[in-house]
């Protein structure tokens, strides 16, 4: 089952349980320190045999810091 939540992602991970979601996709502020803060916020979320999707992870201009993580 697939949910649209209208929502921010801080606003967003306390909605689900640990070890609830099987597929996320990841695609937020750039930063390496933004991008550091979803991930570590929504690690404890994904199942064992999860896929974690991050968006423009080849991206090497301005300050993204995708790719770093």
């Amino acid at each position: 089952m697939a949910s649209l939540l209208r929502m921010t992602f801080d606003e967003a991970v306390g909605t689900f349980e640990d070890n609830s979601i099987d597929l996320l996709h990841i695609d937020g502020l750039h930063t390496y320190e933004a991008i550091k803060h979803d991930y570590e916020c929504w690690l404890p979320k994904l199942a064992d045999n999860s896929v974690l999707l991050f968006h423009d992870i080849t991206v090497r201009m301005d300050d993204f810091g995708v790719y770093q993580l």
